[in-house]
């Protein structure tokens, strides 16, 4: 289901550009250019891959799961520079990327405390299961400064003040 159109007007692009690009590689072998039907089958291909990434995977995904909106709560909340840190075992590359710019991990509940323990104010991601043990641990729940509900794991932003 990801990979299929999501509207009808995405249907028609794409099928008005797969009609053009096998005009363009039928001309080219009616004209017997073998190096032409070989940079026909190169290029239509790659806008092929080119406009399944951008106008159906993409949109989908972002719909899906809307790290984009909790990117916007999360650098509505933190400055640009500011101490931001993923916390606990997450290695999500579409957060990551969609933030722009690396965000250090603590994995260890320890490392974790340290940081949220510094004197200036820290922002930390955290899954919800991770956030619930570090509370327990601890006794004390941090604020939480933004949510995010994805498939089967909600993403929270809290701070240590």
């Amino acid at each position: 289901m990801l990979l299929l159109p999501a509207t009808r007007e995405m249907s028609l692009w794409g099928s008005l550009l797969l009609v053009l690009a096998g005009t363009l590689l039928g001309s080219a072998a009616i004209a017997r250019g073998t190096r032409l039907v070989y940079a026909c089958i190169v290029g239509c291909t790659w806008l092929a891959m080119l406009m399944t990434i951008v106008w159906v995977y993409t949109p989908q995904f972002n719909d899906r799961y809307p790290i984009k909106s909790f990117v916007a709560e999360v650098r509505a909340r933190v400055a640009v520079a500011g101490p931001l840190q993923l916390c606990g075992p997450m290695n999500d590359l579409a957060l990551r990327f969609n933030l722009g710019d690396f965000v250090p991990e603590v994995v260890q509940f320890s490392e974790i405390l340290r940081y949220l323990a510094r004197d200036g104010e820290t922002f930390c991601i955290i899954e919800a299961e991770w956030y619930q043990d570090l509370g327990e641990r601890t006794g004390r729940f941090f604020p939480i400064l933004a949510r995010q509900e994805f498939d089967r794991s909600t993403l929270l932003l809290i701070s240590n003040r």
